[in-house]
């Protein structure tokens, strides 16, 4: 809407102030209703834009209203004005790939040469691993050998590309790194971790020595310069960073290693850091939570557990002091949810796993549910959606109280471990092989 067609209309309103509520109402709306970055709008796996999903499905599961094969990795789907964007493997290569939401046909696939680094295990296959970042006409991408990529989303075409490998020492993590990028006004911001030493294990959970092992880089979206790069830090994870406003002041959080650290966003300065007790907490790879009310909930696996601070704004800066610790609820790669004063996760990494519920002020755990293999959790429209790693999805309610599944269907074979997308009653998922779309409204028939 114009300035001066608002003006016409409204006459006892200024038509700049109204054109900008609209504006902004638009725009809200629209990131309401993408999902454009990891984890989507405010990277705490919240389906906002989801609606009326079915609680009863047919014995075959929800409706599948298109699959197709699609390649290895385990890139989740951004979804923005019809079109799905996510990154698959092409032999030696890294694909990014721009479907049409209704059919899954590709509209443009644009392929980089991401030869497998040195040292890099592929027991559970070369990746991708990170999901990629819209904004404006571009799309962000971070490769599991650390090739990071700016598009134009339109074409495809590569704008311009770093390799923080070869340019920053970096490190591929094992496995393929992992963390997915994220944006900061005009820029984008990376985890970069260095090589040096043997990484991390189980078995030897800290450094072989104490030299700098990571720090975070911010590169102008626009022709991809190098604004600023933090501190080092001696160890870092798979978590992605996100941004927070804690006192009113914006900044990146991040699990670095076993340190919750803040920096601000627009220079990299660290504003406060926490050292979480014990020696696994560098052992986290899933995202943060955090709560309006400046609570951060980390996990990890492999015999650790769920950490929760407490950050808060003082006259000389910002304090952060650890509450609690549970050592049941151990989520390794997966997305865990936080609904109200708990969070919902799966509990588990290579042997049996549990569904659990903790609460957010006491660490208490209130309910452990056995019956899925290791999963990822969501909302959406207020529901607790349940993907887990043998493609059984399930809808379910997210109540203390216990866990009360509604419909319970396998859709996927091929090592689900990627977070599904959901706008509308539409979702979008993936396993290593496959794609698809599948319709989770309407009424349904009773199951079984």
């Amino acid at each position: 809407m114009s300035f001066q067609g608002v003006s016409r209309h409204v006459a006892s309103v200024s038509g700049f102030a109204l054109s900008m509520i609209v504006l902004s109402s638009a725009r809200a709306f629209g990131e309401e209703a993408d999902w454009t970055q990891w984890g989507g709008p405010k990277r705490d796996f919240v389906c906002r834009a989801a609606k009326n999903l079915a609680t009863t499905w047919p014995e075959s599961g929800p409706e599948r209203l298109w699959s197709r094969e699609l390649g290895d990795g385990y890139s989740s789907i951004l979804v923005e004005d019809g079109v799905l964007y996510t990154m698959c493997r092409r032999g030696e290569s890294d694909a990014v790939v721009a479907l049409d939401s209704k059919s899954g046909k590709t509209l443009w696939e644009t392929t980089y040469e991401a030869p497998t680094r040195p040292g890099q295990n592929l027991a559970f296959g070369p990746g991708p691993h990170a999901t990629p970042l819209l904004i404006g006409d571009r799309i962000f991408t971070s490769g599991a050998t650390l090739k990071v990529n700016c598009l134009d989303k339109k074409s495809g075409k590569v704008l311009w590309t770093h390799d923080l490998y070869d340019e920053m020492e970096g490190d591929v993590l094992m496995f393929g790194y992992g963390p997915s990028p994220t944006a900061y006004k005009d820029l984008v911001i990376i985890t970069v971790p260095v090589r040096g030493g043997p990484p991390p294990s189980p078995d030897n959970p800290l450094p072989a020595a104490p030299e700098p092992k990571s720090f975070v880089a911010a590169f102008k979206q626009s022709d991809g310069s190098k604004v600023w790069t933090s501190e080092k830090f001696t160890r870092i994870g798979h978590p992605s960073p996100l941004v927070v406003t804690i006192g009113g002041v914006e900044q990146l959080l991040m699990q670095l290693g076993g340190e919750l650290v803040g920096m601000d966003p627009g220079t990299g300065k660290t504003l406060w850091k926490l050292t979480l007790s014990g020696d696994k907490a560098g052992f986290a790879m899933s995202t943060p939570q955090f709560g309006e009310d400046g609570v951060v909930v980390v996990s990890a696996a492999y015999g650790a557990g769920t950490w929760a601070a407490k950050v808060e704004k003082t006259a000389s800066g910002f304090e952060a002091k650890e509450l609690w610790f549970n050592k049941y609820l151990r989520v390794q790669h997966g997305s865990f949810v936080r609904v109200g004063d708990y969070v919902y996760g799966s509990s588990g990494d290579f042997g049996p796993a549990l569904l659990m519920c903790v609460d957010v002020r006491t660490g208490e755990t209130k309910w452990r549910e056995r019956g899925f293999a290791k999963a990822n959790c969501m909302l959406a429209d207020g529901k607790l959606i349940i993907l887990d790693e043998n493609g059984d999805l399930a809808i379910a309610d997210p109540s203390p109280e216990g866990l009360k599944v509604h419909c319970r269907a396998n859709i996927l074979t091929h090592q689900a471990w990627t977070v599904p997308t959901i706008i509308g009653s539409t979702m979008y998922v993936r396993d290593r092989k496959t794609i698809m779309a599948l319709e989770l409204g309407g009424k349904g028939a009773p199951v079984g």
